[in-house]
This record gives structure tokens, sequence and C-alpha cells, in this order.
């Protein structure tokens, strides 16, 4: 029988997927501000999108890293607001933000798999708007929790020595 798997990260582990997280990442922001040509005819959402994304992408790259370096709370916190912020700002220019927009989904009932392409565009919108109200609100709790010192997160400003 075969060992378990030891479910702990190793440092070496936290690095590698770090560095791919935060490549990716860079290539988007590198995309979304000019540093890879594209014609811009082709992108399907504005800049700030493409660098929100790319901004969701290098945040999550300092997860693994401050789980294997031991970043602090503070830090740690910080980095996870940056990555919800980001894929708010991105929920939220689908759900509200004017310009055509078009979903599809695959349903699953009793393991019979169904493309759905129906429900168009106010669906869509809909449900990606829920979703970016929900995210809004708890970046805003994780804000002012973070900027009160709540939970162990401590700020620079009030840290103890």
């Amino acid at each position: 029988m075969p060992a378990p798997l030891d479910r702990n990260l190793s440092t070496v582990g936290a690095v590698l997927m770090a560095m791919a997280f935060l490549a990716a990442g860079a290539a988007i922001l590198a995309l979304a501000f000019g540093a890879i040509a594209v014609d811009p005819a082709r992108l399907s959402a504005p800049r700030w999108v493409i660098a929100s994304a790319g901004a969701m992408f290098v945040a999550g790259g300092f997860v693994p890293l401050g789980l294997a370096c031991g970043f602090s709370a503070w830090v740690n916190h910080l980095v996870g607001l940056i990555a919800a912020a980001s894929l708010g700002a991105v929920l939220n220019w689908i759900a509200f933000f004017p310009g055509e927009r078009h979903f599809t989904g695959i349903t699953t009932l009793f393991d019979l798999h169904m493309r759905v392409n129906s429900g168009g565009e106010v669906t869509g919108r809909v449900l990606f708007g829920l979703f970016a109200l929900l995210l809004d609100a708890i970046v805003v709790a994780g804000l002012w929790r973070l900027l009160r010192g709540a939970g162990g997160v401590r700020s620079p400003g009030n840290m103890k020595p």
C-alpha cells in the first residue's frame, strides 16, 4: 500500500508554484500595459480589466511564498485582499459596465452533461453581479478588519514590539 500523500507544501514546491503564478501574472500585465504588442481590436476587455486579472495572478503567486516563508499575518491578509479586489474588479466590469457580453454554461443533471446557451446576457450579468457584490462586501470587510487590526491581523502601525 502506498504511503499517504504529505499535504504540506515544501519550500521548493511553494517557490515553483509562486514562480508559475508570478510569470503568468507578469505576462498578463505586460499585455495590459502594452509591452506585448497586440491589436487593440482583438482585446475583448479594457486594458485595466486585463491588468486586474494580471494583478490577481501576481497576488496569487505570493500566497504559497507567504506560507513557505512565514510572512506576517498582515502581509498575508493584504495579499488576499489584493487578489480578491482584482477578481472583484473583473466581475464588476462583466456585470455592470456597458458593452455586449456573451455567456454560456454547462449544466449537469443525473450525470448528464448539457451545454446551455440560453439565458442570455441579462442572466449572466445578474449572476456575475451577485458574486461581484458579494466579493465587494468581503473586500470592504477585509479592509476594515485590516485597518482596525482585528482578528490577529496587525498593521505595521499598531504592531507591538
